[in-house]
């Protein structure tokens, strides 16, 4: 019954694919939490998000592939930094599945599968889909927009927010009981940790701040404020103390950069009055910061003991297996899969190679980002604000490895580009908004 469903569901999205392209990738954003529903295709374990790109991917191929190419190749010829530190980041973090992924046979199970195999699952799942599915966004961007990708985020976060209030209502809809009482009233909604939810929310809560001005339906305005409002409400619910960073961060730049300049000033000076009369211990010996400093000096010393750790790292899906492991005290500290900062995370997983390949993704699209906020104050701005909420947040966690988290990242890089291509390209004053654009042709297919 299963192989059936899914045999019907592939074939009616390939149908919906190959009528209305821009349809079926609405519907994939919308449904990136789909990566939970896992089965087996004979001795391969994927996700209904994974057939689903896969689906997507095909159509593309047969059907887009040659009329998408010249503007892919176009853009990445005026592009270099993105396209190298796009291929680094795919080429390097596939090395380290081979350098380092065997060790990991020997080790005590965390997560499901080990070794190899399972490395090469998670760098399909964490790298070559998500990097592929920007590269089609890009080469469809006359025909998809800016505005509908940011749309589609926001509504794909209709399932975790109606999940995690239900959860705050009832105390009912967590995975398990165990967890419940592990969460210790912190909602997860459809994850294992109320971080995760913050960790999906909180890029995607600046983006609604961008449809919110770009709209003139009093219709569609009063549906962004009461997706913002219920965006706030449920990260606050996670009770997420990076989200919470993050989201000051984030905050914090927008208003500056949008000229509110004082604001800022006296919120960060009686921000900084109050962190000095807190005592040190309240802020740093929290259950969470402490677990947080193990891991980072875990983390830390594996890279120092030699040339080769520095350089290649642990290797993909080994930092429990051969960081945390050897050192692992159950009284001090829970199994975890990532060093819980963004640096460390790519430096551990890929590499130092891997790591730079990752920082000239981000300094491409604060480029382009910085470039929009010259052309367009708002847009820019909030694209700006919402990178450096995703990277304070990642300093105290893991921001991309997760299927979800690493496809919302690169759709992010895709809203960033493409609204960057719509400015240099069309001369759209406001690339997220459909009736602004010369070039009606770039937001409907």
């Amino acid at each position: 019954m299963t192989a059936l469903l899914l045999v019907i569901y592939c074939l009616l999205l390939a149908g919906l694919a190959w009528k209305n392209f821009r349809l079926a990738i609405g519907l994939i954003i919308i449904s990136l939490p789909a990566y939970l529903v896992r089965f087996q295709l004979g001795p391969f374990p994927t996700t209904l998000l994974e057939c689903s790109f896969f689906i997507l991917l095909l159509v593309w191929l047969i059907k887009y592939l040659k009329t998408d190419l010249p503007l892919i190749k176009n853009y990445f010829q005026n592009n270099k930094l993105l396209f190298f530190s796009m291929v680094g980041l795919l080429f390097f973090s596939f090395l380290s599945i081979f350098l380092n992924g065997a060790s990991a046979l020997d080790c005590p199970k965390i997560s499901p599968g080990s070794g190899i195999l399972a490395s090469f699952g998670l760098w399909r799942a964490y790298f070559l889909e998500p990097i592929i599915f920007f590269v089609i966004l890009l080469g469809r961007q006359k025909t998809i927009g800016a505005f509908f990708l940011t749309a589609s985020l926001l509504l794909s976060t209709t399932s975790i927010i109606f999940v995690g209030l239900i959860q705050k209502l009832s105390n009912f809809a967590y995975l398990t009981p165990a967890l419940a009482d592990h969460a210790g009233g912190r909602i997860t909604s459809l994850f294992t940790s109320p971080n995760a939810v913050g960790l999906y929310l909180l890029p995607i809560l600046f983006l609604s701040l961008i449809l919110l001005k770009n709209t003139s339906n009093k219709t569609h305005k009063y549906l962004y404020i009461f997706y913002f409002a219920l965006i706030l409400a449920t990260l606050t619910l996670t009770k997420s103390v990076g989200a919470f960073i993050g989201l000051a961060a984030g905050l914090l730049l927008l208003l500056w950069l949008l000229k509110y300049k004082k604001i800022v000033i006296i919120t960060i000076a009686l921000g900084g009055i109050f962190l000095s009369a807190t005592p040190a211990q309240i802020i740093f010996n929290s259950r969470s910061a402490y677990n947080r400093f193990l891991l980072w000096g875990f983390a830390g010393n594996y890279l120092a003991q030699s040339p080769r750790n520095f350089i290649f790292g642990a290797g993909l899906h080994n930092f429990y297996c051969k960081i945390q492991a050897p050192l692992f005290d159950p009284e001090k500290i829970e199994p975890h899969l990532y060093p819980h900062n963004i640096f460390l995370n790519f430096w551990a997983e890929t590499g130092l190679l891997g790591l730079l390949s990752f920082a000239g993704i981000i300094c491409s699209l604060l480029t382009a980002s910085y470039f929009l906020y010259k052309k367009n104050a708002v847009l820019g701005a909030v694209l700006l604000s919402g990178l450096t909420a995703l990277i304070v947040h990642g300093l105290v966690d893991v921001p991309y490895f997760k299927n979800d988290l690493a496809m919302l990242f690169w759709i992010i890089a895709a809203i960033t580009i493409v609204s960057d291509s719509a400015v240099i390209l069309n001369g759209v004053k406001d690339p997220l908004n459909p009736t602004d654009a010369r070039d009606s042709s770039l937001h409907s297919e």
